[in-house]
């Protein structure tokens, strides 16, 4: 992981297709042991890295995460959570359903505390929603305050928020 980024609580967002998990992805280090737990199912093949201790983990909805978290957050440098508005709760999809959408935020948390608490860096990929208003983050006016850094992604700029 990069000398800045190790220990840390990060959000990495931007708009669909822009280069998150890439950006992610360009943060660690050879000698980093990484779960990558992929609930977008969308890591191609070329994009995962050439690391010993990368593992990638398919959860199949937001209580297999925090399980997977709370049993390797000990034993690894860092943990990516690839993408946050595709998680979903008790296997049904989140996309408008707020309900689903404070339970999930409610489980990101712990996880995000239990990395913190196990000195292991997550990194968790979010993406930028138009609202009707505005773009939003999905969960930021929860989440936000647990991030320690959140890295924008535009078209050709990356811009990183300290807390």
């Amino acid at each position: 992981m990069k000398k800045d980024f190790v220990n840390q609580q990060i959000e990495i967002y931007g708009e669909p297709d822009i280069g998150k998990t890439e950006y992610a992805l360009s943060l660690l280090d050879k000698d980093d042991v990484v779960v990558y737990i992929d609930s977008d199912r969308k890591l191609r093949r070329e994009q995962v890295p050439d690391l010993p201790g990368f593992y990638i983990m398919y959860p199949r909805n937001v209580l297999d995460i925090f399980e997977m978290v709370t049993k390797v957050s000990k034993f690894v440098d860092v943990i990516m959570i690839d993408s946050l508005p595709t998680i979903n709760n008790k296997g049904e999809a989140m996309i408008n359903n707020k309900a689903f959408e404070k339970d999930v935020i409610s489980y990101v948390q712990d996880i995000i505390s239990i990395c913190k608490k196990n000195k292991c860096t997550i990194i968790i990929v979010n993406q930028i929603r138009f609202n009707g208003k505005k773009n939003v983050t999905y969960g930021i006016k929860r989440l936000g305050l647990y991030y320690s850094i959140r890295i924008e992604v535009l078209q050709d700029t990356i811009n990183i928020h300290y807390r």
